[in-house]
């Protein structure tokens, strides 16, 4: 499956803007606007979101959260020669699907395409650049994500190895690939935005150990109370 890599880097790099510098921008329709870092944020979801729609089809919709906003550095021109930078980035995707077909496309290849993709713009991307995608079979769901109102998921930790079978779970249950390093409290931090509730997610998975969690297994996230 990771031949497939290559394919979609290339797809999620075709596009390429040219409205970086600071000041207007002109947007595809040709509105004028403030090129703030809210902009600057929006242009780069959208045409993660929209890539991946064009890679997983039409049973599957993605839905693109960064919650976080670049810098403009006028000292300094980084990759692409963009001087809109990131300090630290969380890439937060949901993928849904209506049941028809199973996912196109690896999990882990699709998250090494976005993680190619927002490296160059993101300070010290190692440290500080997350992307993290959650899959889920649930047709409402689909509905609501396909008409643009399905809420975002909260962001998590970066995997690094291909999914295990998940377990069984009613529909639209979240679920989590681990990746190495990962704790318990990480992860409950990501998904409720407090580490307090690693014990529910311990609960869900009993198979699992706090002090042992392999890298690559699928997880249940519990919905927050």
């Amino acid at each position: 499956m990771r031949l497939l890599a290559p394919f979609i880097l290339l797809s999620l790099m075709l596009c390429s803007c040219d409205d970086n510098a600071r000041g207007i921008a002109i947007s595809g329709d040709g509105t004028v606007m403030a090129n703030t870092p809210e902009h600057q944020r929006d242009k780069v979801v959208a045409h993660i979101q929209s890539e991946l729609n064009e890679l997983v089809g039409p049973h599957w919709k993605s839905r693109v959260t960064l919650t976080d906003l670049p810098d403009y550095d006028d000292d300094d021109v980084h990759a692409l020669g963009d001087q809109w930078i990131w300090p630290k980035a969380t890439v937060a995707v949901e993928l849904v699907s209506d049941g028809a077909t199973e996912l196109p496309q690896s999990v882990e290849n699709l998250h090494d395409a976005i993680w190619e993709y927002m490296r160059r713009r993101v300070d010290r991307a190692k440290r500080n650049l997350v992307v993290a995608i959650t899959t889920a079979v649930d047709a409402a769901r689909f509905a609501a994500v396909a008409q643009g109102t399905g809420s975002a998921l909260a962001p998590v930790s970066h995997p690094v190895a291909p999914p295990t079978p998940a377990p069984a779970g009613p529909a639209g249950t979240r679920r989590y690939t681990i990746q190495s390093n990962d704790t318990l409290a990480d992860i409950s931090a990501a998904f409720y935005g407090t580490p307090d509730r690693w014990r529910a997610i311990l609960q869900a998975n009993p198979e699992l150990k706090a002090a042992h969690l392999p890298p690559g297994t699928v997880i249940v996230i519990p919905p927050a109370p």
